[in-house]
């Protein structure tokens, strides 16, 4: 089969271990008086507000059905049980492929919780996730999407720890009028419940939906958007080397998350400045919720080094090598410039190193080689979320050669062996933006 890269390449607009001595008896006797020191109180009871009680984090509807996932592995922040939501495929044909998404909706690693807690709630606990959801984007069915045919399973987030998480019951420490508290980062637990689940057949809550075992034969898309494209990275390499034990052939897709690096921007105060909080959130991050990030990163890198492992552009750009890979960002993503922009650069510089970072995804390979170029398709747009937004799936485009191009086309022609490189300017030279919504996940 003949493969066609499609590459813009106008220009911008806008312009880029230790020893421990024994203690001495004054030292024992330390320990003795704090050993009785209560226990700090779990999230739900730790804090003064009143959470915003409002939504879910999904809209209801009957497309999609719940999973309650029942171990004590797979817990929420707050310890209420993880969910899913699942629908069978639409067909016997389509029984043995999957299209999974990892909702988003950014996190916390420390005492940063507590307002997490107190303003978006919904992303921390499922107490309030409905029986089922209605569908959307990538998980529309119907006869504009040639995937929605698929096994269809969501996963609800909220471990606040982007997929990665490792640790139960962790005291996080008082900070200035945030008292300490204990909460659980459980994301690696959910997803492994996830899939312990789909193995066996999972069935829906109420018993509407009852899904074929996850078995070989087919393929299977893992995406997720935003905090989830996060997960995405951070699980890649070894759930698609889960998926193929079944037999099932893995494809990527990462949305809204592809943030430019050191090679991408300009050097100076903004860049110090950016590059010193990834550090920081990292080693906060490391403390509390310990994430499992992709093991070839970690190994290729010192101590010193890994935080470029939690950092989308970086580890997506490099070390995502046992499936093809799809990314997809807005080049003025409005999310994602946030943290750049606070750091001192402009949006003008963001974009530009947006549209770097994805050209040179697309043309060279990272540190660790993949079979294909990773396809990328960036639209000269600002919305961020574009996975599952019905609208920015697949009626925004990007004209190429005078032929629209949509998102959902895009990640259909690489799925068919096209390498795909379709990146426009900001302003935008080729793209047709729709109205940017609010949509963070």
């Amino acid at each position: 089969m003949s493969i066609i890269i499609y590459l813009l390449t106008s220009i911008l607009a806008c312009g880029n271990k230790e020893t421990t001595a024994e203690p001495s008896s004054d030292d024992t006797a330390e320990v003795e008086d704090t050993a009785d020191v209560e226990e700090a109180s779990f999230l739900t009871e730790a804090f003064s507000c009143t959470p915003d009680l409002d939504g879910s984090g999904v809209a209801s509807g009957s497309d999609l059905m719940k999973v309650t996932l029942n171990s004590e592995n797979a817990l929420c922040n707050d310890g209420s049980p993880a969910v899913m939501f699942v629908r069978r495929a639409a067909t016997v044909a389509d029984e043995q492929n999957w299209v999974f998404h990892l909702q988003g909706g950014g996190g916390c690693g420390g005492s940063d919780c507590e307002k997490r807690w107190c303003e978006r709630n919904e992303k921390m606990t499922s107490v309030r996730a409905p029986e089922g959801m209605l569908e959307k984007g990538i998980l529309t069915r119907g006869p504009q999407n040639e995937l929605g045919n698929a096994n269809q399973v969501y996963v609800y987030y909220c471990s606040s720890d982007n997929w990665a998480g490792t640790q139960q019951n962790v005291e996080v420490d008082a900070v200035d009028e945030i008292p300490a508290f204990r909460i659980h980062f459980n994301g690696k637990g959910i997803l492994e419940e996830v899939f312990s689940v789909l193995e066996a057949g999972a069935v829906s809550d109420g018993g509407e939906e009852t899904l074929p075992p996850l078995v070989g034969g087919g393929w299977a898309l893992w995406t997720g958007t935003s905090g989830g494209c996060q997960g995405v990275m951070n699980t890649a390499d070894r759930t698609a080397e889960y998926l193929r034990s079944l037999g099932v052939s893995p494809w990527i897709v990462c949305d809204a998350n592809y943030s430019p690096t050191t090679l991408d921007l300009p050097a100076g105060e903004a860049l110090d400045t950016y590059v010193a909080q990834r550090k920081l959130r990292f080693e906060i991050n490391q403390q509390y919720a310990q994430p499992a990030f992709d093991q070839s990163c970690l190994d290729a890198h010192p101590e010193e080094e890994e935080y470029l492992c939690d950092w989308t552009g970086y580890g997506l750009r490099n070390h995502i090598v046992e499936a093809p890979l799809f990314v997809r960002m807005s080049l003025a993503d409005n999310t994602i410039s946030k943290a750049y922009i606070d750091a001192g650069f402009t949006m003008e510089e963001f974009a530009l190193g947006v549209r770097s970072l994805m050209l040179r995804s697309s043309s060279e390979d990272g540190n660790e080689a993949p079979e294909r170029p990773i396809a990328v398709y960036g639209p000269g747009c600002t919305q961020h979320v574009g996975l599952t937004d019905n609208e920015w799936f697949f009626e925004t485009l990007i004209y190429v050669n005078e032929n629209p191009v949509s998102f959902h086309d895009a990640v259909v022609a690489w799925m068919g062996g096209m390498d795909v490189a379709v990146v426009d300017t900001v302003p935008p030279t080729n793209s047709v933006c729709g109205e940017a919504t609010d949509d963070t996940d």
